[in-house]
């Protein structure tokens, strides 16, 4: 089992934070397993939220991956997962250490983020 780390807009993370989020869908580019856990990160873009500060939040949580479904199935295309995520009992707030990621990582995309501005 591998743990990712994912970076998450600011409106899906709240419904995930709040529990009316079960689910991720993502591209499937890092072999998600069942059993996985998912370090999801609250993440503001200036290209999607303007008034808000560019960067990690501090706000995260930590979810499993309980159940998932890989594309062509069910008219989810091939190459993206969609994942049943259940959390554990880690959510945090770590301002200190979001501001450290902050100034290493400015504007961070990686290849086949989600949040990348080139996601459809």
């Amino acid at each position: 089992m591998k743990k990712h780390e994912l970076k998450c807009d600011p409106a899906p993370f709240q419904d995930v934070w709040l529990g009316l989020k079960t689910f991720e869908l993502r591209l499937d580019d890092r072999g998600f397993r069942l059993g996985d856990t998912l370090w999801l990160r609250e993440h503001n873009r200036l290209d999607e939220h303007p008034s808000l500060a560019i960067g990690y939040t501090g706000r995260e949580v930590i979810m499993v991956v309980a159940h998932l479904i890989r594309g062509p199935l069910y008219g989810l295309e091939v190459g993206y997962v969609c994942m049943s995520i259940k959390r554990t009992n880690t959510m945090n707030t770590n301002p200190e250490r979001t501001k450290q990621d902050n100034k290493e990582n400015p504007n961070e995309h990686g290849p086949n983020d989600r949040n990348a501005p080139d996601h459809p």
